[in-house]
């Protein structure tokens, strides 16, 4: 059984690696805005501040404690998996993709409250536009009803200069975090 696993691993799940090469664009398709993809992009290859900006919220963190895991209690082929894909570079792979789709939630957050605010002062809450922009930053818990700090309220805070409140930085991470889980291909057990 342990040797048809480890066999199982290294010839069928390879082919994760070439299956995880659309994580690149899962982000521009998820947020929908090719400005807020580039210029997250461009700012992740060239800014390593702004690189260490989404490993602090934690998007890796997934990964990393899966690997720990296994070293600790898995069995001998989930550790020869573990290996195998830390060997192809996927778990690299991964771990990078998942800091940058976190960055590109990140650019189009603000993108998207931009926006939103514009319409606001000029009157055009009614459009569809203005609409969109707000059932986006709802699905994320930037504003609405559920909302702890509302964005789109006149006052609030803008995402790039943020006062030092924990709740809402929380509220900032666990929108990005959100962004980036549905914006990357994670296998549930089935798909595995």
């Amino acid at each position: 059984s342990r040797a048809l696993k480890s066999f199982t691993s290294v010839s069928l799940l390879g082919f994760t690696a070439f299956t995880s090469i659309p994580d690149f664009a899962l982000p521009l398709v998820r947020s929908g805005n090719m400005k807020a993809f580039a210029k997250a992009w461009g700012k992740y290859m060239t800014d390593p501040s702004y690189r260490q900006s989404a490993k602090n919220i934690g998007v890796g963190i997934e990964n990393l404690m899966h690997e720990r895991m296994v070293h600790m209690a898995g069995d001998g082929n989930q550790k020869f998996a573990n290996a195998f894909f830390n060997a192809t570079l996927l778990t690299p792979w991964t771990n990078t993709m998942r800091e940058a789709a976190s960055l590109v939630g990140f650019e189009s957050f603000k993108a998207e409250i931009d926006r939103a605010m514009r319409m606001k002062r000029m009157g055009k809450t009614g459009t569809r536009s203005y609409q969109t922009a707000v059932r986006y930053l709802e699905r994320y818990g930037l504003t609405g009803e559920n909302a702890a700090h509302d964005f789109l309220s006149t006052g609030a805070h803008r995402l790039d200069s943020l006062p030092k409140n924990e709740a809402i930085e929380m509220q900032v991470q666990m929108a990005m975090l959100c962004f980036t889980n549905e914006a990357i291909f994670t296998p549930n057990p089935n798909d595995v």
